[in-house]
């Protein structure tokens, strides 16, 4: 009896994706998919419950072989493959039907000095929000993948374990603080030298050291005792009026200043520099206004006679 009912159930599971594919695409609607979800759910908690009364079963010569295959771990692994597989179909048909909440994520496309603000954006945004279900979640990271991280998850199907897996095996590839170290430093020892001037190159810089020095905050480096060298490798980057100013900021040669002192001063610089550049603008849309070729032009009217010497027509000059 028990072993009828489990090589039912297992046809049932095994024949499930194939008997869904067949079904015209018009009635595949979101109902009809939830409700084939919901019987293949059914199909496979009834099937652990008969695996569960086959190993209770008394074993006789009739039956002992039917059992241990029905029991055998390569009969399990057919049946739960063939679970996902139509489970992960099923989801994969629903997505298109499916509205998810509308939330900005960055793309992650496997860079290392990406991963952490990737990471804790989709941590706070999605793996926090108890409103979604691990089908959303797993919607939601397949979507924000590109490059190697895609490829990666490319073969994982939309459904509830799947996320776990998946998100895991992310942290297993990315989570790691030696690379991650690296990556981050490498930013602020490989940062282009500024040739002249420049707000732009300046904000730039600021941004890409102040970026990275976060993020190696965040893995636990004791960066407080970095000033020294932040210093020194920055201003070996910055162009030669900035660094005259610099130098001119400071007190006694014997003073050693403090990196946040250093990045006070390109802030009030960068400010400057934008001030400097706005003004520029405005002067110069002022004097195209009030360029000469927008006023009126007056002429010189020059009255001409005819020559009572030539009988032709010029400037008369008066006699001497």
């Amino acid at each position: 009896m028990v072993l009828g009912k489990e090589e039912s159930l297992s046809k049932l599971i095994l024949n499930f994706g194939a008997n869904t594919r067949k079904m015209a695409k018009s009635k595949k609607t979101k109902g009809y998919l939830g409700a084939r979800r919901s019987l293949l759910s059914e199909y496979w908690s009834r099937y652990h419950a008969i695996r569960d009364d086959l190993g209770a079963l008394a074993v006789t010569d009739a039956n002992a072989a039917a059992v241990r295959d029905a029991l055998s771990d390569e009969h399990f692994a057919a049946i739960e493959g063939a679970y996902c597989e139509a489970m992960g179909e099923l989801n994969d048909a629903s997505a298109p039907l499916t509205i998810l909440p509308k939330i900005e994520l960055p793309k992650f496309d496997g860079s290392f000095e990406k991963w952490l603000s990737f990471k804790d954006m989709f941590t706070t945004c999605v793996i926090k929000d108890t409103t979604l279900s691990n089908v959303q979640r797993m919607h939601y990271l397949k979507s924000s993948v590109q490059g190697e991280p895609e490829v990666m998850l490319r073969s994982f199907s939309v459904i509830d374990a799947n996320f776990i897996i998946a998100w895991d095996l992310l942290q297993q590839r990315y989570d790691n603080r030696r690379r991650l170290v690296k990556s981050y430093l490498r930013n602020i020892v490989k940062l282009a030298a500024m040739p002249i001037e420049s707000e732009t190159s300046l904000r730039k810089l600021l941004d890409t050291v102040t970026e990275s020095m976060r993020a190696l905050q965040q893995l636990g480096r004791p960066t407080a005792q970095w000033d020294d060298w932040l210093i020194f490798l920055i201003t070996e980057k910055l162009d030669s009026a900035t660094v005259k100013e610099w130098e001119m900021s400071l007190g006694s040669p014997n003073e050693l200043p403090a990196y946040s002192d250093l990045v006070s001063f390109l802030e009030k610089r960068i400010l400057g520099l934008e001030a400097v550049g706005a003004a520029a603008k405005n002067k110069s849309k002022d004097f195209s206004q009030k360029s000469p070729h927008n006023q009126a032009v007056r002429s010189h009217q020059t009255s001409f006679g005819r020559c009572s010497c030539c009988s032709g027509k010029h400037t008369l000059m008066p006699h001497s």
